[in-house]
Parts: C-alpha cells; structure tokens; sequence
C-alpha cells in the first residue's frame, strides 16, 4: 500500500487527538498506537513518531501548539520574482509564445511555464467572430473598405495585385505539386540518400490522389519515386505540420505585422526562411514519440505529449 508524503493539517489533528487520548500514566501512548494510526492513515511510523515529538517539543516550550503544513507559503529564494512592469513593456507581437516572452524578460521558460501555474499569468484568446450588431457591421464594412483602398494606393501602377484564393481546388494542389513540390525536392535531394521518398498529406478533398496521373509522371522522373500517401482521419498529432512546424513559423510571423496579402507572404517566408533547421528536428522526434503513445493506448489520443528535453539533448 502506498504511503502519503504530505499530512494535512486535518490529518495531523486527528492523529494527535488519538494519541493523546490513548496516553498511559507515563504520558506515552499505549503500546500498538502509532503502528495502528500509520495503517489507518497510510502513514510511515517515523512520520506519526516525528509528529508526536514536535507537539512535545512545543508543549515543554510553552508555546502554541501549530500543525499546520510547514511546506504553504515557503517560496525558495533563487526564484526569479514576477515582474508586472517589464511584463507589461513587452510589445504584443512578443507575446505569442512562452519562448518569445522568456527572451523578453531574460527568464527561462520553465520560469514562464510556473508563472502559468501559479496563475500569475494566463494565457489569453481572442475570439474572432463575436456576435455583431448591425452598427457594429458597418464599422467593420468601413474599416474593411479603407483596409483595401489603402492597399491599391499602396500597389504601384502597372503592378499586380495579389489577391487570396477564396477556394482551393485539386487543380491548385495538382499545379503546386508538380511546379513547386517535385521540382524543389529534385533539385535539393541529396545524391547519398535513396529517392524513394513520401509525400504525406491530410484527408481534405482538394488533396489530390495517390495514384493522379499527372502526379505519378512527374515523381517518378530522374529515378525518384515520391508518392503520395493520406495520414489517418482525424489524427493531426500525426502529421509532423499541424504538431509543431507550422506552430513555430507562425510564433515567428506574429512578431511582424502584416497589412495586406502582399505583406503577409513577405512575413510568412520570412518567417520560414528564419525558422531554426533544428526545430523541424525535434518535431519530428515529438512526432515519434507520439506515435508510441498512440501505440500504447491501441489508437486512442488519452495520451499528453512527452516531454524529453530535446534541447539538452542536442547540446550534449
């Protein structure tokens, strides 16, 4: 059976009423008490002996019996203390993820993440699509309208406008595949390595088909055979994108602000042309851990990430 490390207050006054309640005329317990109280309340011995000698000690010295718990309020004094006017000087953009705040302050992150426990900081959202009144609407029209005036006094004449694509088609997929996929991975691939090489995707419907084939032509040119395969249903913790990559580049595009289509493409290369190599590295080895998780709960997602301080790791 296993036995409790802390005793509560509660516990310590129940343990000292019986104790005191089965005192013999030496002023001792009866003998078999302690034992009997550290089966009741899964106590070591030493613990309910420990308790018995305090309450001792502080009756000879005349003073106020205290069982409280010694261990609330002791605070170590290495602790980095919480700073609310530096925290408060932080720019919004660097305050998108613990990593961004840390380097800001000059803590570690583990200081963050025990900020985030004590509830001294919490994280905060911010929902997109509240509830609008008509007035509000037509703020939002105004301000939408200037938004897009502005960005054309912004373009240059003669010069194209970027524009979003309200729907993503196969064809799209198709022509970024073959135009961009294929060539880039062709003309980076080490000679060492062997071609055979996976492309995985999600289950959306633009997605297009593993054995497409305008697809299949172009992977298998140059001796390559690169194939398309679809990752489970429901299961983003097993795509090595939606776990962390596209997490990390977005930490880092945060950190500029973007105005227009144009700006935001400029951030969002930007940010993955910054992005540390080291970082896909240990998604991917997150990515292997999960996948045992997954194996050991036969499929299910009951499971936390793992912790494996990859970043030591790679220093040593």
């Amino acid at each position: 059976m296993g036995k409790t490390k802390n005793v509560t207050p509660h516990q310590k006054t129940q343990i000292m009423q019986k104790l005191f309640s089965s005192m013999n005329k030496k002023g001792r317990p009866e003998l078999g008490t302690i034992n009997k109280l550290a089966n009741e309340f899964q106590l070591c011995r030493k613990t309910i002996t420990r308790l018995w000698k305090e309450v001792q000690n502080q009756i000879n010295n005349k003073t106020v019996i205290n069982l409280g718990n010694k261990r609330i309020g002791r605070e170590p004094s290495n602790k980095v203390q919480f700073d609310d006017e530096k925290f408060k000087a932080i720019k919004c953009e660097f305050k998108t993820t613990q990593h961004s705040v840390a380097k800001q302050i000059g803590v570690s992150q583990s200081t963050i993440f025990r900020w985030k426990k004590k509830k001294i900081i919490r994280k905060h959202t911010n929902p997109l699509k509240p509830a609008q009144i008509e007035k509000n609407k037509l703020h939002r029209y105004v301000a939408f309208y200037k938004s897009g005036t502005y960005e054309e006094e912004l373009r240059r004449k003669g010069e194209l406008e970027t524009k979003p694509n309200q729907s993503i088609i196969k064809e799209h997929m198709r022509a970024m595949l073959i135009n961009n996929v294929i060539p880039t991975i062709s003309a980076k691939w080490p000679s060492i390595l062997s071609k055979d090489i996976i492309i995985q995707q999600d289950n959306a419907k633009p997605h297009v088909a593993p054995n497409d084939k305008n697809f299949v032509d172009e992977a298998t040119k140059d001796g390559f055979n690169i194939q398309l395969v679809q990752q489970p249903p429901n299961s983003p913790d097993m795509n090595v994108l939606d776990l962390g990559f596209f997490r990390s580049i977005q930490a880092l595009q945060f950190q500029k602000a973007a105005y227009n289509i144009r700006q935001l493409l400029r951030t969002v290369n930007l940010a993955f042309e910054n992005l540390n190599p080291q970082c896909l590295r240990f998604v991917f080895i997150t990515l292997q851990a999960c996948m045992i998780e997954i194996i050991k709960r036969k499929g299910g997602f009951d499971y936390h990430i793992p912790h494996m301080n990859k970043t030591k790791q790679a220093r040593e």
